[in-house]
């Protein structure tokens, strides 16, 4: 699983080629050959998780249930159904889906859930490959977080 992340952030292009000692290990288009073993990711576990049947058996705040139905979903998909709560209790998650399942709302309900809305400093950063893609979280994120 480990070779589809892949890290295309402006400064650098990695594709992670597998794992060392619990650290992953990093190739770039110009250190073919010469990996970098990175060790500021945690241990890559695969879990069981359980399907939570409806946004409200997830424990969400009343206000971004009330955004979430306002935005039209009636019930989670199946990606949402497992995504959203390892998300809220802090996992780091690796999901994959067709297009059009729910993957951003999957990861945008988890990290509003997370917010602490005294907290007046960023506590959530989404990085998109494309200025397309990025808008359309941002529509997401802003249509689910309304209340």
């Amino acid at each position: 699983m480990l070779e589809a992340i892949r890290f295309n952030v402006d400064l650098f292009r990695f594709t992670a080629v597998g794992c060392r000692n619990d650290k992953v290990v990093l190739e770039s288009e110009e250190t073919k050959g010469n990996n970098i073993v990175y060790s500021g990711f945690p241990k890559c576990v695969a879990m069981d998780v359980s399907e939570v049947e409806s946004f409200d058996d997830m424990d969400l705040d009343d206000l971004l249930l009330r955004g979430i139905y306002a935005y039209g979903f009636e019930k989670p998909s199946v990606i949402q159904k497992r995504v959203i709560r390892p998300v809220i209790d802090g996992y780091d998650v690796i999901a994959q889906a067709q297009s059009g399942t729910g993957k951003t709302a999957s990861y945008i309900i988890g990290g509003l859930q997370r917010i602490d809305v005294e907290c007046k400093h960023c506590q959530i950063l989404v990085i998109a490959p494309t200025r397309e893609l990025s808008a359309g979280i941002e529509r997401v994120a802003h249509h689910l977080g309304t209340y």
